[in-house]
């Protein structure tokens, strides 16, 4: 699984790679000097290795010398703190991540955050929850819909600030969450 987790990585990163060169005008498309081989092996022309050497393309690859090195698997780092994630929404908006770690419920609809007015999309949230009642103790995904008494799930509220809320059916029974979301901001805010 981990290998595949890798490929993915790295075939994104190569994706990546093409496209930023496209736009930097080094190349115009893969096969303008970049040509990949029935090994799978990615290579450049001399007048496109010399535009390019020795820059780091993105995460996990790096070319020196006219050579793309792979230089990890191409793996996401979670944090706590909000994350540029170099890839661009369908709209054309840089994606941002950002991970909560979230103690024990407090309440059936608790505040997590404030994302602000610079909120311009949720794209995606996933995560954890241990729920536990009686002689259940289990992980459960977020979001989690199994039944009205048996569901946590986030929101944010639009109309308040954009307020990151988890909406719990039984916060006693809600013992920790983890919580990943994924949005863009304004165009304003990218730009500044």
């Amino acid at each position: 699984m981990a290998l595949k987790a890798g490929y993915i990585g790295i075939k994104k990163s190569m994706l990546g790679l093409i496209n930023s060169l496209a736009s930097a005008k080094l190349i115009k498309s893969f096969g303008d000097g970049l040509n990949l081989t029935s090994a799978g092996k990615l290579n450049m022309t001399a007048a496109t290795a010399s535009k390019i050497g020795g820059v780091k393309v993105g995460e996990g690859l790096e070319i020196t010398d006219g050579v793309l090195n792979v230089t990890s698997t191409g793996a996401v780092d979670y944090s706590t703190e909000e994350v540029d994630t170099g890839v661009k929404w369908v709209d054309g908006k840089t994606i941002y991540r950002k991970t909560y770690n979230i103690g024990d419920a407090t309440s059936t609809k608790q505040l997590i955050d404030t994302l602000g007015s610079d909120l311009s999309e949720v794209i995606d949230y996933f995560g954890s929850w241990n729920y536990q009642l009686s002689s259940q103790n289990e992980f459960r995904p977020l979001p989690h819909f199994a039944s009205s008494s048996t569901m946590c799930y986030p929101i944010v509220d639009r109309a308040d600030n954009n307020k990151l809320y988890m909406i719990i059916a039984t916060a006693a029974s809600t013992k920790s969450m983890k919580l990943t979301i994924l949005y863009t901001k304004t165009e304003s805010e990218q730009e500044g």
